[in-house]
């Protein structure tokens, strides 16, 4: 449903009293409940004039209006992404699953009342060569994004042909049967095997926190080893203590990786939530964390990361980069 800049609707009586998140299904029949609560990341949301957070009660007749942030800003963001897709291809192609290459700084899947571009909307163009090979149309299963990336997180996106591909994933997920493995720069000297087994409370949105407790599941803990010490400048003297490392998960919750590294003292290189806003010299707006290795009956794919300075640390860290 197209929506202009601005957009505002009066509170109907079937909706008096609801949390405002509930009333905005009014407006927006398409999307979930979550998708709803994500409104609040990208807009102004106000009821007769007023701010109001999501759980906030509205009555009958209440004027909800929505008004894009930072408009100026989100035209140059739309900008970027649309030249990003060009970035996006097919790493590896499968009976049932497909590998994709996602850039840092493009979105995984669409956001509710966002323009931006996402590699979600570009599966039925990527894959359409192979829809169209199908002996019948009826058996042309369509291309389903089974996975999240952050958006400043780059590597791997992994696609399920149908929904039984999809199911069977996520059933592998759920019972820890894939692999996902993560090349990460992180802040400081790391040079021992370091477990994170700490839960996660991601009730906020913007940002994930660790608690002071383990999770029981262990299928949600991240499991770091160090793979050495790598510069951003030819200058000793001038870099901070910096360490690549290999993250493995298995079932990954939001900002899983991100969050257990900066608990642990070791925030990954240009993360501008849980680290230094200050990245890498050579590129202020990259974030230093690459989904790098996937595997799971079915399918499996390796995706060195595209980094400036990759294939200068590779060459000194030889049994990560494939042959």
């Amino acid at each position: 449903m197209k929506r202009s800049p601005q957009f505002s609707f009066t509170v109907p009586l079937e909706h008096d009293g609801d949390r405002l998140d509930a009333a905005l299904c009014f407006a927006f029949p398409e999307i979930g409940v979550r998708a709803r609560r994500r409104l609040w990341d990208h807009n102004k949301v106000t009821v007769n004039g007023h701010n109001r957070p999501a759980g906030f009660r509205v009555r009958n007749g209440d004027e909800v209006r929505l008004t894009p942030l930072q408009q100026e800003e989100a035209s140059s963001e739309l900008t970027g992404a649309l030249a990003l897709q060009t970035e996006v291809s097919i790493l590896c192609l499968e009976k049932n699953y497909a590998a994709v290459f996602k850039p840092s700084g493009l979105h995984s899947a669409a956001i509710a009342s966002s323009p931006s571009p996402c590699v979600e909307d570009m599966l039925p163009k990527l894959f359409s060569n192979r829809q169209n090979s199908a002996p019948k149309p009826e058996e042309a299963r369509p291309a389903l994004l089974v996975n999240r990336l952050d958006k400043a997180t780059s590597g791997m996106l992994i696609v399920a042909f149908g929904e039984q591909a999809a199911e069977v994933f996520r059933h592998n997920e759920r019972t820890g049967k894939t692999e996902k493995l993560y090349l990460a720069v992180v802040q400081g000297e790391l040079t021992t095997p370091l477990l994170c087994p700490w839960e996660l409370n991601t009730d906020n949105r913007t940002i994930t926190t660790a608690l002071p407790r383990e999770e029981q599941d262990q299928l949600r803990h991240t499991s770091v080893l160090p793979l050495g010490p790598v510069e951003f400048t030819d200058t000793p003297q001038a870099n901070p203590k910096t360490t690549l490392v290999l993250a493995s998960i298995h079932r990954g919750a939001r900002h899983q990786i991100r969050a257990h590294l900066a608990h642990a003292g070791y925030p990954i290189v240009g993360d501008k939530v849980y680290g230094n806003s200050a990245a890498a010299q050579n590129d202020p707006h990259l974030m230093y964390l690459h989904h790098f290795k996937f595997e799971m009956k079915g399918i499996s794919c390796i995706c060195p990361p595209r980094w400036p300075l990759w294939d200068q640390w590779a060459a000194a860290l030889k049994s990560l980069c494939p042959s």
